[in-house]
């Protein structure tokens, strides 16, 4: 099966990546999670579906739009910006290329970057040359070709021999002109009792959603997690539209086919506890899109919180 690259994505495409990626493995930053086995069937309610219409003001002055760029020699590795993934490099070899993190900036302030150097394909420990470098770049919304450098980072090196994997975990600061409430005042998923059937319950809800090809109803399960992404990338409402429509177009392909990988999925914790969503045993997404037509397999990442105790799972990113 041929792997498209995923290429640094301009500003007012950032949206659509947030509906899908091209096949990406994504691992757990925290490495939490809990096997799932044989569920029985759920008996929570589907996924909180919310229409949002209100838009924040997008003409902000100035418009900051940050990135992460990543330099890597003969290794895999993982990239997570305030404990959520943004990024996977499962190829192995050398890769030289940036993505776009403002839909996991939530607020002005401190933020949490955890980059992981990994081994290659097939292997249990580190290239002795592997190593990679990572920086915070910051441009305009509007121009991002006019950047400075953020923050540059520790690179991370195998210095000898049989090392597992390298981690490092810092801090960097942004200054954006929006606040979102995003995750991080949900209630703690962590060892949350019946969060995994729910879950699934909601994960096979929008795969059902999608069969039918009933796009108003998965707008609405979208809704929060578009919202929140449009207001840190300052889209309009055309932008969203056009993006919209081309998600699902892509999902109404002819001879399109959707995966649920339910049996070997596993319950992953992110966002500090916030976040869960599920991961097959190579953590990559457990939802997928096989396009027949030029072989591609597209993941389509979701990421659910609980508003508070009680409440349904809210997809959010």
């Amino acid at each position: 099966m041929n792997k498209k690259s995923q290429q640094m994505i301009t500003a007012n495409r950032l949206p659509l990546m947030i509906f899908f990626v091209f096949i990406i493995a994504i691992y757990g930053c925290k490495g939490d999670h809990q096997n799932l086995g044989s569920l029985q069937q759920a008996t929570t309610a589907p996924v909180q579906a919310t229409m949002i219409s209100d838009k924040s003001n997008k003409t902000a002055a100035i418009k900051p739009y940050y990135t992460v760029r990543y330099a890597s020699q003969n290794c895999n590795f993982l990239i997570c910006i305030n404990d959520v993934p943004v990024f996977t490099h499962t190829d192995g070899g050398a890769i030289n290329s940036e993505m776009p993190i403002n839909h996991l900036i939530l607020h002005s302030g401190s933020q949490k970057i955890k980059y992981v150097l990994l081994p290659l394909n097939g292997q249990t420990s580190l290239h002795i040359k592997s190593s990679l470098d990572i920086k915070i770049i910051k441009s305009d919304a509007d121009d991002i070709s006019n950047s400075t450098d953020v923050a540059t980072f520790k690179t991370l090196s195998a210095t000898q021999p049989k090392q597992s994997q390298l981690q490092e975990i810092q801090q960097f600061n942004a200054a954006v002109p929006y606040q979102v409430e995003g995750w991080q005042h949900g209630a703690d998923l962590q060892g949350a009792p019946s969060v995994h059937s729910e879950l699934l319950h909601a994960y096979q809800d929008i795969l059902r959603v999608i069969k039918a090809k009933n796009f108003t109803q998965l707008k609405k399960y979208f809704a929060l997690k578009v919202k929140e992404a449009d207001i840190a990338t300052y889209s309009d409402d055309s932008s969203t539209a056009e993006d919209w429509k081309e998600f699902t177009d892509y999902l109404s392909k002819p001879g399109a086919h959707f995966t649920l990988d339910t049996a070997n999925s596993k319950l992953y914790v992110f966002g500090d506890g916030k976040l869960v969503t599920l991961l097959t045993p190579n953590r990559q997404s457990a939802l997928r899109i096989y396009d027949p037509k030029d072989k591609s397999e597209y993941l389509l990442p979701l990421y659910f919180y609980r508003k508070s105790a009680g409440q349904p799972l809210t997809l959010i990113r």
